[in-house]
């Protein structure tokens, strides 16, 4: 597996931020990517400790979803804020994690992201829409650890 840092090309991190923000012009909801190579720990446990760091709990309505991934250590976790966390289905995430993981295994780690972020963007329009003035309250870039 590629380092976390050589895993996208640039055009690649391109499409995964344009994704970003095509799934928030429709909620007021926020979704970030992080991607680092190793988890010594439970993802679910790190993703939580990065979402805090990445100050996404922050966000007016308690609305931020991470998408964490540690690619050599074939990890991944996806959580949501309080707010979200509220009105998604039960297995919501779950189900998103298990299509993400189908990706991954097929190497199509570009795809994958983007569909997941697809997919919690959706979500989140239908319980959090957007409006007029729907202020992008953290940055759409993808982090890396």
């Amino acid at each position: 597996m590629p380092a976390a840092t050589e895993l996208f090309s640039d055009a690649e991190l391109v499409q995964l931020t344009d994704a970003i923000a095509r799934a928030e012009s429709r909620t007021s909801g926020e979704i970030r990517i992080h991607v680092e190579n190793w988890c010594w720990f439970d993802p679910q446990w790190r993703a939580r400790r990065v979402f805090r760091n990445l100050a996404m709990h922050k966000t007016t309505a308690h609305t931020g979803v991470l998408i964490y991934v540690a690619v050599r250590s074939y990890k991944m976790a996806i959580i949501g804020d309080s707010g979200i966390n509220k009105v998604v289905p039960e297995g919501f995430w779950d189900e998103t994690l298990n299509r993400l993981r189908e990706d991954f295994r097929a190497k199509r780690f570009t795809q994958g992201l983007v569909e997941a972020v697809n997919h919690c963007g959706t979500q989140l329009a239908k319980h959090f829409p957007g409006s007029h003035n729907n202020p992008d309250e953290l940055p759409n870039e993808i982090s890396f650890g």
